[in-house]
């Protein structure tokens, strides 16, 4: 079995149908599953009606809101089994995306699979060897177990609650888990135009994106024990 997993945010509700329809098309994929909070932090004025979906996809509603790690975290401590691939809702997934994960998953078992990713190094982090550990990003798709993580927190801090990508990162280092990188995959994620893409570049009220990176980073470095020569672990 394999669960795409996903969540949504009410600008983006007019389009996340396209989306869905997708992912249902995807070969090898058994479940997908749209997580939509009970409440949002970042859009206090919504009326709780959530969108609809095609047949098939499982609208899981009523879930605490973990900012964009919304995705993954519901999922998570329902303890969903089997692979978890877990995405944005501002993309259209095309043929084998979801086939190539399960595919690089043969070639590099116990790795999270990551279409996109980045070394640590920008994060002002000093890795202990080259190349280096990498942060897996969300936006193209990323394959995972449940069993790969330990006790998670309900919700990332404030701090990481608008990059999800570095804190679900860290967790997978804590946890010695690997990430590796499968960049054909990348070519099959077509993300929407940059009007409806801009939550990717936004941080928290009054921060940047690269400030929200760089902060939730070294909170995690110091407060996991990751991505730090001193401590041994990638």
């Amino acid at each position: 079995m394999l669960t795409v997993s996903l969540t949504s945010v009410p600008c983006r509700f007019p389009g996340v149908g396209a989306v869905l329809e997708s992912l249902l098309a995807q070969q090898g994929v058994s479940a997908v599953m749209l997580w939509i909070p009970r409440a949002y932090r970042r859009f206090p004025g919504w009326d709780g009606t959530p969108p609809p979906v095609p047949e098939g996809v499982s609208l899981m509603t009523g879930c605490l809101d973990a900012g964009p790690a919304t995705k993954l975290l519901p999922a998570l401590r329902q303890r969903v089994a089997g692979p978890i691939l877990y995405c944005d809702d501002d993309a259209i997934y095309g043929p084998g995306w979801a086939s190539g994960f399960l595919a690089a998953r043969q070639a590099h078992p116990g790795a999270a699979i990551a279409a996109s990713s980045f070394c640590v190094s920008p994060l002002g982090l000093t890795p202990r060897a080259a190349p280096g550990p990498r942060v897996a990003q969300g936006f193209a798709g990323v394959l995972v177990n449940a069993d790969m993580f330990g006790p998670l927190p309900e919700a990332p801090c404030d701090a990481c609650h608008s990059v999800d990508d570095i804190w679900l990162s860290a967790h997978l280092a804590a946890a010695r888990v690997d990430i590796v990188e499968a960049p054909n995959l990348r070519a099959l994620v077509d993300p929407f135009g940059a009007d409806v893409a801009a939550l990717q570049d936004a941080g928290v009220p009054g921060v940047s994106r690269k400030t929200a990176n760089l902060d939730c980073a070294q909170k995690l470095r110091w407060q996991l024990g990751v991505w730090a020569p001193e401590t041994g672990r990638a």
